[in-house]
């Protein structure tokens, strides 16, 4: 399933989801999103059936197949196989993302402190089916052994929001360890760390980051940082945090 966001004004017929050329042969079928009647959101399953069709979801069909969708509406889209050749619509998937987070002091979601002040970061996370590797260069002048790092997460979110963790890299008590203590030091460069989760699987919560379009994450997803005072000081709020933003994949 995609899950599709509508547009913030029906400016034009807007294609947001055609199907692969090479599994329809030599034609597409567009799905034609208008969000002038309200629409928040499509569900469009592109499975391989019999026929092509669109159902009461519709309020209108035209001959090239583009629907346009009535409020609140939720549509299937299905097409047949016009090529013996093709492979499955199901394997038409990302093989991997990469998103970049510059860790700063946000005063709008964790309380201001001279330590978040001082401190950032910069990190690249590359996901993959089951995988999700973090690098990340840190300059943290507060960092000592009686105020170490103590945890790494990525957390579902936007800048203002302080939401769950859905895939941690490295902690130490009171936080979770995940794959275990985190690195030290007041200047850390190309410390590198897998991702574990405590609640469902890896391969999920990777599931989540793959699908998500580069434009959107920095809406949706934020790395955190937390050092033991700061999750003294701010009840686990974390010390600096960034939004992720899609790149390129940079490393491997």
């Amino acid at each position: 399933w995609l899950r599709l966001r509508q547009t913030p004004a029906c400016l034009a017929p807007q294609i947001v989801a055609p199907l692969n050329q090479a599994m329809i042969a030599d034609r597409f079928v567009f799905l034609w999103l208008c969000s002038l009647f309200g629409a928040s959101a499509v569900e469009v399953d592109m499975r391989l059936a019999e026929g092509v069709g669109a159902g009461s979801a519709c309020r209108s069909v035209d001959s090239d197949n583009s629907c346009l969708l009535m409020q609140g509406a939720s549509l299937r889209l299905q097409a047949r196989r016009l090529d013996s050749n093709a492979s499955s619509a199901s394997e038409f998937k990302p093989e991997a993302a990469c998103f970049k987070a510059h860790l700063v002091a946000n005063p709008v979601a964790v309380p201001f402190s001279l330590e978040a002040k001082k401190s950032e970061a910069v990190a690249y996370i590359k996901v993959a089916k089951k995988q999700v590797d973090l690098s990340i260069d840190w300059k943290l002048p507060g960092v000592s052994m009686k105020n170490p790092v103590i945890g790494l997460h990525i957390h579902e979110g936007d800048k203002a929001e302080n939401g769950p963790i859905l895939v941690g890299f490295c902690g130490q008590d009171p936080l979770p360890e995940f794959t275990g203590a985190c690195a030290q030091g007041l200047s850390v460069q190309g410390y590198q760390v897998g991702g574990a989760v405590t609640e469902g699987t890896l391969a999920k919560a990777a599931k989540k980051l793959l699908f998500t379009k580069a434009k959107d994450s920095k809406f949706l997803y934020y790395l955190n940082l937390h050092t033991k005072s700061s999750f003294a000081r701010t009840t686990g709020l974390g010390l600096i945090r960034g939004q992720l933003f899609g790149v390129k994949c940079p490393f491997h």
